[in-house]
């Protein structure tokens, strides 16, 4: 909800822009703008403006394909191409170290609670959590957050054998990358780092990936909304250029 509120609030400052409505001069890099209240100061005025209206860096956004903290996803994709390959299951896992950097730690301790979520917030900020999901269900989605699934005993036995760990050469300043290995009762093992997770801008998630997720997510819409109306709207964004109004789709579902 929050980029959603963003969004908005954006288009809303647009369409009073565009009517001539002002707002205050100084809400940026005034003596209590937002640059100096919340980043005291520290910020280039430069790179704000640089090539402005030629540079959109909204395109360089990311989609998440997993209904939990971004930190997660390139451990979730590492663990799902582990098992996917070498068709790893649950009961065979001896441990499964997931190795992060600095930036990462934070969904990594107290590792009793992330091992082990409390309640939903717990589980979608749970490096363990998210990489045990991936081995059990081979997927990660909606239903992997909920009251049941974090009393699942499956997961949290899972979940009980990853152990973070902190590797130095995986510190970024943005996403940092995640490296998962896997080692069975039989001894062998497995690992995997993934850089740029699906959905980042350097991976970013096909259409089908999103018409996915989508619907994922509509099944969880207290208003329930037939197949044949998801389906048009799949149809009406794919063919977004070619809306009159955009109306129609929100018609839809609304």
């Amino acid at each position: 909800m929050g980029p959603g509120f963003a969004v908005k609030g954006g288009i809303t400052a647009a369409l009073m822009a565009e009517k001539g409505i002002t707002g205050a001069k100084n809400s940026l890099e005034g003596e209590m703008g937002m640059y100096n209240l919340y980043h005291r100061g520290g910020y280039d005025a430069a790179a704000l403006t640089a090539d402005l209206g030629k540079s959109f860096e909204a395109l360089n956004f990311s989609i998440k394909p997993y209904p939990c903290c971004g930190i997660t996803h390139p451990f979730i994709d590492a663990t799902l191409a582990l098992v996917s390959e070498h068709n790893i299951r649950p009961d065979e896992i001896y441990e499964i170290t997931a190795f992060h950097g600095e930036g990462s730690r934070v969904l990594c301790e107290p590792l009793e609670v992330k091992q082990k979520p409390r309640n939903l917030v717990d589980a979608q900020f749970s490096i363990p959590w998210a990489v045990a999901v991936a081995v059990v269900k081979k997927r990660v989605s909606i239903a992997d957050f909920s009251e049941a699934a974090i009393k699942d005993k499956d997961i949290l036995g899972i979940s009980q054998k990853v152990v973070p760990k902190v590797d130095a050469s995986l510190n970024r300043k943005a996403v940092e990358p995640g490296r998962v290995q896997i080692i069975t009762k039989g001894g062998e093992a497995y690992s995997k780092q993934v850089d740029n997770p699906l959905g980042s801008p350097l991976n970013p998630m096909t259409f089908d990936d999103c018409v996915r997720k989508f619907l994922d997510c509509a099944t969880y819409s207290i208003k329930h909304i037939p197949s044949e109306k998801l389906d048009k709207v799949v149809e009406l964004i794919k063919e977004l250029e070619r809306v009159d109004d955009v109306a129609e789709i929100i018609g839809q579902i609304g």
